[in-house]
């Protein structure tokens, strides 16, 4: 059994996956027997009972909302107190507390593990705030890194080439099973939503992942342009009786704009749901026939892993994207849904109509895709991540590496 203290600056009810992520990953680390302690911000109010109700290990709330860079004084003195308890295994589950552990380590040795997911690489590599204060280093602090996905492992390596490979290990993350739960009770998106009774049903949900509320975005890497005009390469038969819902609020006005103008011009019925519960979103993934999400390429932005892709599944879905990032860790091309190359509205046409037009091999990826999706379980990222109890498996490879400052390192 280990003592673990989990740091992060997003936790619900902030909208986030990495909240959900350490929400999740401490709840799934209680149920192996470790005794847990998660540093989150209270948000602006006392959360002191509805912690103690909702979460199996101890949540302690520090005044603050949202990272920003001013934050990280106040950061670094606040995670300098939290350490000095007695934890086995200190877990920087955000890049902040990565950087607010890693100046720690400048005057102290505070052996830790951190996680990353892969924009937060890409946004250290180019900061100037991290250049300014001596931390071009800071993945090479952690005693162990643990990536959610093969690709985020390569993105670290290949933009902080200082950072030992043998350092870093993939812990993927977990399924919660709501989403494998029964939907057919679900309010009914059909009659919600006003989608013909016998239309074939297109989703695109692209949501931040978290627990108590849920937030998606109509985000523009998620690909939302690139269906609407793959649907309109369809033939006539099959946009007749196809309807494309798109889950999400509304985002930039502008992107929307253009959504809505796209829309027009598929030749099919266009369902903006705006903002929804994970019951709706649920019962919209046990309605649909496909999940799309072809993704865009982004300069600054990646797709670490693609979780939504296997909440789908989960309902049986067969999903359909593009090779951008992560997403083939979780999308097995021909098995549990098709990849496509990116940014080709007729290759993924054409997937589509494959798809929508053969019915056993849409039943057996869906088959396909719930089965694969069952073996991304929380417990089994907890136990990749800390170890089997008893055992503290995350000890300082070598303490008097936290000797030499980080600045010295850059």
């Amino acid at each position: 059994m280990a003592s673990i203290l989990l740091l992060t600056h997003e936790f619900p009810p902030f909208r986030g996956g990495i909240g959900t992520y350490a929400c999740q990953l401490a709840a799934a680390a209680c149920r192996l027997g470790h005794i847990v302690t998660v540093a989150a911000p209270d948000y602006g109010r006392d959360r002191t009972e509805e912690d103690r109700v909702r979460y199996p290990y101890r949540v302690l709330r520090f005044r603050g909302e949202a990272y920003t860079d001013r934050s990280l004084p106040a950061l670094i003195l606040r995670d300098h107190r939290l350490v000095r308890g007695e934890f086995d295994v200190i877990h920087a589950v955000d890049w902040p507390n990565t950087l607010a552990l890693g100046m720690l380590n400048k005057v102290r040795c505070t052996p830790f593990v951190a996680t990353v997911y892969g924009t937060e690489i890409l946004g250290s590599a180019r900061s100037r705030l991290i250049t300014a204060i001596g931390a071009r280093r800071l993945f090479e602090v952690p005693d162990r890194i643990l990536a959610i996905s093969e690709f985020t492992k390569d993105l670290l390596l290949t933009n902080f080439p200082g950072v030992e490979r043998d350092r870093v290990d993939v812990t993927l993350p977990g399924v919660s099973p709501y989403w494998f739960a029964d939907a057919s009770g679900c309010p009914c998106p059909r009659l919600e939503y006003g989608i013909p009774r016998d239309d074939r049903v297109i989703l695109t949900a692209s949501r931040l992942d978290r627990v108590i509320l849920t937030a998606s975005r109509l985000d523009r890497r998620k690909g939302h342009r690139l269906a609407l005009r793959s649907l309109a390469l369809l033939s006539d038969g099959l946009r007749e009786r196809l309807s494309y819902v798109i889950a999400g609020d509304g985002g930039d006005p502008e992107y929307l704009r253009e959504l809505r103008t796209l829309a027009d011009a598929s030749g099919v019925q266009v369902v903006f749901t705006g903002d929804v519960s994970d019951e709706t979103l649920r019962g919209l993934y046990h309605t649909a026939s496909v999940f799309c999400m072809p993704g865009e390429p982004h300069p600054k932005k990646v797709e670490g892993f693609g979780l939504v892709f296997l909440e789908a599944a989960a309902q049986g879905l067969p999903s359909i994207t593009s090779d951008i990032g992560a997403v083939t860790e979780a999308v097995r091309h021909e098995a549990t849904g098709l990849v496509v190359p990116p940014m080709n509205a007729p290759a993924l046409a054409a997937a589509l109509a494959r798809l929508l037009g053969d019915e056993p091999l849409r039943s057996g990826m869906g088959r396909n895709a719930r089965s694969h999706a069952r073996a991304f379980t929380w417990e089994r990222c907890a136990a990749a991540t800390y170890g089997p109890v008893g055992l503290p498996p995350t000890p300082a490879r070598n303490p008097a590496r936290h000797a030499v400052p980080l600045a010295a390192r850059s």
